[in-house]
């Protein structure tokens, strides 16, 4: 006799039974630690993609502040920067500024930022150095242990400090526009205060033939080329000469015969006016004269 098979819908109910009785509970026991340990990566991944993007937005705002607030102190402290008072006060509160800015392009050029950024913060030290090295050395030294700062460095040092970050921007960031061009003017300024008029104009040819300039940089560019010949004349300033004094000087100067200087204008004696006085106050009577002590003879 033969046995009779469940209908289909009751055989796939009992084995779907079977597997959420038995074989679950033991997947369960069997793979608990493999699932757990999976899903905890998956959390710290999480975790540390969402870390890591805050650091990041937190490091950008911080380097914008930096190199922001780094030309907002030059361009504040221009006055202190240009004048050469060296009173102590202007000298501190002018290598305060000094710190100031150094500090905060050095955390810029350290710090993961965008070229502009680095660009930026280069200019701004340029800029400053470039300031400083027109000053007088005593506009730039102070001892201050209250303030704490010191500093023997003459202010000419600071010009090769200032080309040097010319420099690095047209090497490091050749297709910024704006940092090029303010670096290549600044390059020749320097070379014709060196007076090498030969490589200002080769700095103010490469602005002119650079695609990256605007047509105000080769207009400016090609004015100052038209300049450069009479900046390489010198200044020629004549001693003034003063006519030789007579061989010979008159013992005496003659007078005429009222007393007045002969041949020397403006120099005759001022004619004497008496004041007419009121009849009151004219004396009734005049001095008696001298007694004359001559004898006769």
């Amino acid at each position: 006799m033969n046995q009779k098979t469940p209908p289909p819908q009751e055989a796939d109910k009992s084995d779907l039974e079977v597997f959420l009785r038995i074989k679950l509970p033991e997947l369960a026991r069997k793979y608990a630690d493999r699932a757990l340990l999976f899903l905890s990566l998956i959390i710290l991944t999480v975790a540390v993609f969402y870390y890591r993007s805050r650091s990041k937005d937190a490091e950008r705002v911080f380097v914008e502040d930096s190199a922001a607030t780094a030309w907002q102190i030059l361009q504040s402290g221009k006055a202190v920067f240009n004048s050469p008072d060296a009173s102590e006060s202007s000298v501190v509160q002018r290598l305060q500024r000094l710190a100031d800015i150094e500090l905060r392009v050095n955390e810029v050029l350290s710090r993961e930022s965008t070229p502009q950024q680095k660009a930026m913060a280069l200019m701004t030290r340029a800029e400053l150095y470039w300031s400083l090295s027109n000053l007088p050395s005593v506009a730039l030294a102070t001892t201050q242990p209250s303030a704490g700062l010191a500093t023997t460095r003459p202010a000419s040092d600071y010009r090769s400090d200032a080309e040097a970050d010319y420099r690095r921007i047209l090497a490091d960031y050749p297709d910024l526009r704006d940092p090029v061009m303010n670096s290549l003017f600044s390059l020749a300024t320097i070379e014709e205060d060196r007076r090498d008029f030969d490589k200002a104009a080769e700095r103010y040819n490469q602005i002119i033939n650079d695609k990256l300039a605007r047509p105000i940089h080769k207009e400016l560019a090609q004015a100052r080329l038209k300049i450069l010949p009479e900046l390489k004349t010198p200044l020629l300033i004549a001693t003034p000469v003063l006519p030789s004094p007579p061989a010979t000087m008159p013992a005496a100067l003659p007078e005429s015969p009222t007393g007045d200087l002969i041949g020397l204008p403006g120099l005759d004696r001022p004619q004497v006016i008496e004041p007419d006085l009121p009849a009151s106050i004219i004396p009734s009577t005049q001095p008696a004269s001298p007694a004359d002590t001559t004898a006769p003879n």
